[in-house]
């Protein structure tokens, strides 16, 4: 079924309608003020309402309940049997409320509903789930609503109030539809928990609302103090949300309308009804054709569909302001907010907090981790110092990472003797003041100004007796200037050897004869046979 509201709407923009709102008052108790109720809707005090107060037998049949766009009930409190209810009625409204209907509850009903099959029926008809032991949940000694943050359309032009009646009903249990919001709890001396006092639910295509305040019960609770303000406004919500003419259309029966007021005297984005047409000014539903798009649908990520209708991009889950990597924006993390292009990096934590893709450890951005993370980087703090960075010497600035000191250029572990250090050659790291000295090769390894005189016993290679020796040297006292002992026959300055051009030497003829000499003693004598 739809809504005759809805029906007459058509060519007002579907925002305004044309037709007042329809409502049974339905009543089988002698002791109920449905009476007064229907007075008080009647008065128009918020929307246009034509109320009739009916009996069971009124709105059992289809075509009598398509008469009308809400059906109410309650009960007068004056005991659990206080009412007329049938189960071809129960049974027809169920029907009828699947298919576009709106029923509004209100207390006492959830006190009259038992373990019957009709009060089985009839539990199905609101949204709380009646209590079957008939125990009396209800708030007190300063009754009121709490209405915490909902933006519901019943909840529009309300806040906290306390009621002007001496109770309200309030239901303990959680509400039994499966599209269902509690817009406020009871308050004041309350007994149940937790005091549901106000909800609302959708049911196949219609809506049914549960309201806790006793407009139906018997004078004897006040009920003519529920006729005027918050009390009124309440009601008069309730009913024209059920009638669906507040909070726009429900098609897809997700819980959520597509349209409500798109000009409520400019106050845009605010949920209150303004200039009282009947429609508050929120957007609910971005696609009223599907039942899984609505803003209490969970997002789902990266498919290009806005499933919770809250219009933000669905390429950026965490809300950054910045698209996945993956789906052509600059997040290389979509699930953490702290991290995205704009991000501060937090350096050596191993998280790149704002995806540039580069080492988390090279803060200087030289190419280089710090030393202090594995790396090369001696000064990461500054870009102009890593390992094999240019280094000027002798400036008092160490760029290059190699060096303990701007002043040993050669990195040998010797300053310069320029810089009031001891290697002679500081561009040589061979060179160096403990270096292994390489004899007679013509260069100073260890600086000591001494190559050609290894025994360091003043006298070089070409002029000692033995350079590994430190005491043999010309002259030492033993050997001659020659190196030669001195009763060796050697004339002195021959430097060891005899020669025929020293006069007194028998040169190397005389030498071989007198071999000769000695040989040819050593011969035996030849004898006879």
């Amino acid at each position: 079924m739809i809504s005759r509201i809805l029906i007459l709407s058509i060519g007002l923009n579907g925002l305004a309608y044309a037709a007042p709102i329809l409502v049974a008052v339905e009543e089988g108790s002698s002791n109920g003020s449905g009476a007064d109720l229907v007075a008080q809707l009647n008065d128009d005090t918020y929307y246009d309402f034509t109320a009739t107060l009916v009996t069971a037998s009124d709105i059992d049949t289809a075509s009598e309940l398509n008469s009308y766009d809400v059906v109410m009930f309650g009960a007068s409190g004056s005991g659990t049997e206080d009412h007329d209810w049938t189960t071809t009625m129960a049974t027809a409204v169920e029907t009828w409320v699947s298919n576009g209907g709106g029923t509004v509850g209100t207390g006492w009903i959830d006190f009259n509903i038992g373990s019957s099959q009709v009060d089985v029926l009839m539990d199905d008809l609101i949204p709380i789930d009646a209590s079957p032991d008939s125990t009396n949940y209800f708030c007190g000694t300063g009754p009121g609503y709490d209405f915490g943050n909902s933006t519901h359309a019943i909840a529009d032009g309300l806040s906290n109030f306390n009621t002007g009646a001496y109770s309200i009903e309030v239901s303990p249990y959680t509400p039994d539809e499966t599209v269902h919001e509690v817009i406020a709890t009871g308050t004041g001396t309350c007994y149940g928990s937790p005091f549901n006092a106000v909800v609302a639910a959708e049911r196949g295509s219609g809506r049914t609302v549960y309201v806790g305040g006793v407009y139906q019960a018997t004078s004897g609770y006040n009920t003519q103090n529920l006729r005027t303000g918050n009390d009124d406004r309440l009601i008069e919500n309730a009913v024209a949300w059920a009638a669906f003419a507040i909070g726009g259309v429900d098609a897809d029966n997700d819980g959520y309308s597509s349209v409500d007021d798109c000009d409520d005297n400019d106050s845009a984005l605010n949920l209150d009804d303004i200039d009282s047409d009947g429609f508050s000014t929120c957007d609910s539903d971005c696609d009223d054709n599907n039942a899984a798009i609505n803003p209490g649908a969970a997002e789902i990520w990266y498919d290009g569909v806005d499933q919770n209708c809250d219009s933000l991009s669905d390429y950026d889950q965490d809300a950054d302001g910045f698209d996945h990597i993956d789906h052509g924006g600059d997040d290389c993390n979509d699930e953490d907010a702290d991290i995205n292009i704009d991000a501060t990096e937090v350096w050596y934590d191993d998280v790149d907090q704002d995806c540039d893709g580069l080492s988390d450890f090279d803060a200087d951005y030289d190419g280089q981790d710090s030393e202090s993370y594995g790396g090369d980087d001696c000064d990461d703090a500054d870009s102009s110092v890593y390992t094999g960075a240019p280094d000027t010497a002798y400036d008092g600035i160490i760029t290059d990472c190699l060096n303990a000191d701007d002043y040993d250029a050669d990195a040998d572990g010797s300053v310069s003797v320029d810089f009031g250090g001891d290697d002679c050659d500081d561009a040589n790291s061979e060179i160096y003041p403990t270096a292994e000295e390489i004899w007679y090769d013509g260069i100073d390894q260890d600086c000591d100004g001494n190559d050609d005189d290894q025994d360091d016993d003043g006298y070089a290679l070409n002029d000692d007796c033995d350079d590994e020796d430190a005491e043999s040297f010309p002259d030492n006292g033993t050997l001659d200037v020659d190196c030669e002992p001195p009763d060796s026959g050697q004339k002195p300055g021959c430097g060891g050897c005899f020669s025929s051009s020293n006069g007194n030497s028998l040169g190397p003829w005389a030498m071989l004869l007198a071999g000769l000499l000695v040989f040819r003693r050593k011969e035996t004598p030849k004898t006879g046979p």
